[in-house]
């Protein structure tokens, strides 16, 4: 099945995305009196239409996507598939970059952001994961877990706003999922995201620290260009490269050994350990407790404390 020019009331402009489930279109909705909206379309790839798995893990996205209203999370406004079988849904069009590709234009260039930059971004995080995970529907409480928090579903907008995108793989904390495979980046992931049933916020919480420690040191977590067999024990085994973990105080004979990590970088990031933020802390899923929220201060209060760089 080829992909038509238009998807319901969407006709589509450019391809800007395209993964081993779906793809994602820049769309416009034309509306009466020559009123038109951008849209970010995303599909099941037209070759797997017909796969009843796939169709499942879409609408799956679909659900949970269509109860997230929040500034910080991008918003799906539409759900519906062709006559043919084709699913599709209609996104907020956040006209910016994603913080991977701007961290990896920076690192080419030998630059860092600011430490106020960074206290930012990672504040806009934790406020959507906040609403995420304290969501509620009709006075019951919802808990809605990412798992795949990383800087490719971090949206930066050129009017500066932060957004988390692609619930792909998200699920509320309370359902049962199926299936014995792990789904994720696991760069960015812990643990304990590879026992079976674990569904709880502190998986995203491990991943926003993560991305805490790639912005403030200006290289991949885990290290570079890392065989997939070899990431995957680094996460099971709970752990973080030397270098990394010597700038949340944590003491071991590789991170004393590489004591020249960047001075800059503050040393106040130690409270986050208690909660789980900060890869290197208590790793138990039971232990780490789940304050999104007053992260979100706490996040900004530390690092903007430290001397910023220029």
């Amino acid at each position: 099945m080829a992909t038509p020019s238009a998807l319901g009331p969407y006709t589509l402009i450019r391809r800007v995305g395209v993964g081993g489930m779906g793809e994602v279109w820049i769309a416009r909705r034309e509306a009466i009196g020559g009123a038109a909206k951008l849209v970010a379309l995303k599909t099941v790839l037209p070759e797997k239409a017909g796969n009843a798995e796939f169709r499942r893990m879409f609408l799956d996205e679909a659900r949970l996507a269509m109860l997230m209203n929040n500034s910080n999370i991008v918003q799906t406004f539409d759900v519906d598939e062709t006559p043919d079988g084709l699913c599709y849904m209609a996104m907020e069009y956040v006209e910016g970059v994603d913080l991977a590709k701007l961290t990896e234009a920076l690192r080419i260039r030998g630059e860092l952001l600011s430490h106020s930059v960074i206290a930012y971004i990672v504040g806009e995080v934790l406020k959507a994961l906040a609403y995420a995970h304290d969501h509620t529907i009709e006075g019951t409480r919802r808990t809605v877990v990412h798992r795949d928090i990383s800087p490719q579903n971090v949206m930066l907008s050129n009017t500066g706003e932060v957004k988390v995108t692609d619930f792909g793989i998200a699920r509320l904390a309370s359902e049962e999922t199926s299936g014995s495979f792990v789904r994720g980046k696991f760069r960015y992931m812990p643990p304990e995201q590879f026992e079976r049933g674990i569904r709880a916020p502190t998986l995203d919480l491990f991943a926003v620290g993560a991305i805490l420690h790639e912005l403030l040191e200006g290289k991949r977590f885990r290290g570079g260009e890392i065989e997939e067999a070899e990431l995957i024990g680094m996460c099971v085994r709970g752990m973080v490269p030397p270098g990394q973990a010597s700038i949340v105080g944590l003491h071991s004979p590789s991170s004393a050994r590489s004591s020249s990590a960047q001075p800059s970088i503050p040393t106040g990031t130690q409270p986050f350990s208690k909660w789980g933020m900060v890869p290197g802390g208590q790793l138990s899923g039971s232990g780490r407790q789940t304050p999104s929220s007053p992260m979100c201060s706490a996040a900004r209060g530390v690092i903007v404390g430290a001397p910023d760089r220029a």
